[in-house]
């Protein structure tokens, strides 16, 4: 471990655990640490999470891989150990899963909302579902709509589907009035070659204030995700995040409707 991860490390360490415990430490950073992410390379978020997340391991002397799988299906092969952690996640996750370990930085804060095709007569806000009879889609694994829809709506008139794409064909064929998903799972899909096939969703409204995304990691690796964390803020700090997302920019050509 280089001089610089040892400082990390120690700072992190020490911010959580007595000094004497953290000197018995040695810890061992593996070879080789799997990250899922259902955001492909050529999506806005995708793209940006692999330049932090590719620098922050560069510093670390680790090989990254990255695994992409629908939100569900990642969620499953971590319970499982088959990987390593996950990039972006919110508390409603880490809520549902609090044997994760959290990496300690918010990396990009999103909104939850509801979409759709043209203007819903009659739905304003959250609230107004408890009194009318709206059909509702929301993209599966995005644990805050499903939190936020189930206890309004019976299971028959709400749907979870895979992707953005999908969720839009429930609105054109007329099976949803709304669809439910994060702002960041909406981006992605206008900055990709899917979202240039189908209409344009328009927003009606936000259902939460700013949420912290942030990184979950295999309970094995708690002392690699303290380390991380620091690596994340120094980036941070020399203002990578900024620049990342500027040329996640560059690279990517959203629709122009």
């Amino acid at each position: 471990m280089s001089t610089g991860l040892r400082l990390a490390f120690a700072l992190a360490c020490a911010a959580i655990f007595p000094q004497a415990h953290c000197n018995a430490l040695n810890p061992a950073w593996p070879d080789k640490f799997v990250l899922g992410t259902n955001s492909a390379a050529d999506v806005f978020t995708g793209l940006w999470e692999r330049l932090v997340y590719a620098e922050a391991f560069k510093r670390m002397g680790v090989q990254l891989e990255m695994v992409v799988a629908p939100l569900k299906r990642i969620e499953m092969m971590l319970e499982r150990g088959e990987i390593d952690g996950e990039t972006m996640r919110g508390p409603a996750y880490g809520a549902l899963h609090p044997e994760l370990i959290l990496v300690d930085l918010p990396l990009m804060p999103v909104l939850y909302g509801f979409y759709a095709l043209n203007p819903v007569a009659g739905l304003a806000r959250v609230e107004d579902l408890r009194s009318a009879n709206f059909r509702g889609a929301y993209r599966r694994g995005v644990i805050y709509c499903q939190n936020a829809l189930s206890p309004l709506m019976p299971t028959r008139r709400l749907d979870a589907v895979t992707t953005v794409k999908q969720g839009i064909g429930m609105l054109q064929a007329g099976h949803a009035d709304f669809f439910c998903d994060v702002n960041m799972g909406i981006l992605n899909h206008e900055y990709s070659a899917a979202g240039r096939s189908v209409p344009k969703l328009q927003k009606l409204f936000d259902i939460s204030a700013p949420v912290s995304n942030g990184g979950y990691l295999h309970a094995k690796h708690a002392v690699f995700g303290m380390a991380l964390a620091v690596t994340l803020k120094q980036m941070e700090k020399e203002g990578l995040f900024e620049k990342y997302r500027l040329e996640t920019m560059a690279r990517l050509s959203p629709r122009n409707d």
